[in-house]
């Protein structure tokens, strides 16, 4: 039975992935809307989006906080386990890089080669559980390595403001789900509730003027719930209730959530 379900989610990860590809560099598939600007190849994209994310960390008046030694090793254990179980979809491991923004409003966004940049408000108002940021983390993972972002050109006058990065991130809705999905199966091959991922977008759902800066569609959430929810009862996934009060969470996670929540000014 283990060996049945083992194939049926191998062979779900590479029509995941194949679906995904037309969300990557050089697919007409997002419309002329998400078609701004067109590079040569997918490295001059890439290269575009590191280059923005260089100068959004460099601006003055933006603060980052530093994790100690124990934080940052945490969330690279979190992210090795999850990337070991799911080489099929992450492709090449390579280090991450974790950036905390000392910022009120919730938000967060990843870049190619994973790149990863989370505010203090996310924290402090929303991610109070393990099950949530593994979730987070997890889908950022999938959009990272396959640089699934919105083409859109972004020309560096001044500082670059975070609503610019997270509107590169902010990709269609269809294409998420495909992402959700593939999340969902990830988080459970890697030993993680994959419904901690299902309660994130609940969250999102619940607190869409939290998360303003992510999506001009108010209704974004929702709609991915209602899609995510009919994955689930496709695959014949039992229903369970993420308790985000009283699922467990690590001595590790908790260490890591205090020092963000101390250092934030």
């Amino acid at each position: 039975m283990k060996h049945w379900l083992f194939i049926c989610c191998a062979i779900f990860f590479l029509s995941g992935c194949s679906s995904l590809k037309k969300f990557l560099f050089g697919e007409n598939v997002l419309g002329e809307q998400y078609r701004r600007l067109t590079f040569d190849t997918p490295a001059e994209f890439e290269d575009h989006l590191l280059k923005l994310g260089k100068d959004f960390k460099s601006a003055e008046e933006r603060s980052f906080l530093s994790l100690d030694k124990t934080s940052a090793l945490y969330l690279e254990s979190v992210y090795f386990q999850i990337h070991k179980n799911n080489e099929l979809i992450l492709g090449e491991q390579m280090p991450p890089e974790f950036n905390i923004i000392d910022d009120d409003i919730a938000f967060f966004f990843s870049l190619p080669k994973n790149k990863y940049f989370f505010s203090t408000g996310l924290f402090r108002r929303h991610i109070r559980n393990e099950g949530l940021l593994v979730s987070i983390l997890t889908y950022e993972m999938i959009k990272s390595s396959n640089k699934v972002y919105r083409k859109n050109m972004i020309v560096p006058i001044g500082t670059i403001r975070k609503e610019q990065m997270t509107a590169l991130n902010n990709i269609p809705l269809e294409a998420a789900f495909e992402i959700d999905k593939l999340a969902f199966i990830a988080l459970r091959r890697s030993g993680f509730d994959p419904f901690a991922f299902l309660s994130w977008i609940q969250i999102r759902n619940k607190s869409i003027l939290d998360f303003r800066l992510m999506t001009n569609d108010i209704n974004r959430a929702t709609k991915e719930e209602y899609l995510l929810k009919g994955f689930i009862i496709e695959t014949g996934t039992q229903f369970k209730y993420f308790d985000i009060r009283e699922a467990n969470s690590s001595k590790e996670f908790y260490k890591f959530h205090a020092q963000i929540i101390k250092q934030k000014g």
